[in-house]
């Protein structure tokens, strides 16, 4: 594959990625992940600030243009070590609402907020709702996110963890707002 075969554009947005990415879920401070953690089971914790200096350094040699974090992750230290690392770098990133298992709608703006302190961009490139749950209304947080992006703090939004129907649905909301 050559250098340019490897980037994509997502979807009608100006965002280009590479088709791989770079996944932060055990970035950041190991003591604020949930005990339960799949990830860090399977891959172990990030061994501090210069390793993820190093895995940034290799993958962008590699051609990887995305990373991806979420709010939730390591409560926040994720989102601060991939702004920290990322920064002034041509690489896209995305994060992800809700930053806690008991997040509701009314708490997507701060939460945006949050992250974007964190993540010290002027916009997010990609953000994405985390994952369905009746703590929060889809389609209500869906919206917030489109007038986000209207707002220019978002360029793109996207889903995580959705059933095809699921997808299908927000996809149609999010066409009714364009």
């Amino acid at each position: 594959m050559t250098p340019g075969e490897n980037i994509i554009k997502l979807r009608d947005s100006e965002l280009v990625g590479s088709r791989l990415g770079i996944g932060a879920m055990t970035w950041g401070d190991i003591s604020m992940s949930p005990r339960f953690n799949p990830a860090r089971f399977a891959y172990g914790p990030a061994e501090g600030k210069e390793e993820l200096r190093k895995v940034i350094e290799v993958s962008l040699s590699n051609g990887v243009r995305f990373i991806d974090t979420a709010a939730m992750y390591g409560k926040g230290a994720s989102e601060l070590y991939v702004g920290e690392l990322t920064e002034g770098m041509k690489i896209t990133v995305a994060t992800k609402f809700p930053s806690s298992l008991f997040r509701k709608t009314k708490d997507l703006q701060k939460d945006l907020e949050n992250s974007l302190k964190r993540l010290k961009p002027n916009s997010i490139d990609l953000y994405q709702i985390q994952y369905p749950s009746p703590m929060f209304s889809i389609p209500k947080v869906l919206n917030l996110m489109a007038d986000a992006v209207k707002e220019g703090k978002i360029k793109a939004v996207g889903m995580s963890n959705f059933s095809a129907n699921q997808m299908k649905e927000a996809s149609d909301l999010l066409e009714k707002r364009s």
